[in-house]
């Protein structure tokens, strides 16, 4: 029986092509219409990762049986994963991307 880290969760999580499809693109398109709408909230930003993160540490469970996730780690991969759409929301905007 081992633990995670938040990292490990994160690449396990970006590498199951139903949870990106499913979970973490629907995600994007909320926040990306809340900051384009002006009515982003950066803390609130970190609860809209929680769906993607536990289903991610379940599907891990699931492939790795006797892991055990810490809530730290599944809350800081939330806060990672928000820092990682703000840092590539800022580049877009930068660069004038659409």
């Amino acid at each position: 029986m081992g633990t995670i880290d938040a990292e490990e969760l994160i690449l396990f999580t970006n590498n199951e092509y139903t949870l990106y499809k499913d979970v973490y693109l629907p995600i994007i398109a909320a926040l990306l219409k809340k900051k384009e709408g002006g009515t982003y909230d950066s803390t609130k930003a970190i609860k809209a990762f929680h769906p993607l993160v536990v289903a991610g540490a379940r599907a891990y469970i699931a492939k790795f049986p006797g892991t055990r996730i810490p809530a730290a780690a599944k809350r800081d991969a939330e806060q990672e994963y928000r820092d990682i759409f703000e840092a590539e929301y800022n580049i877009k905007t930068s660069v004038g991307g659409d």
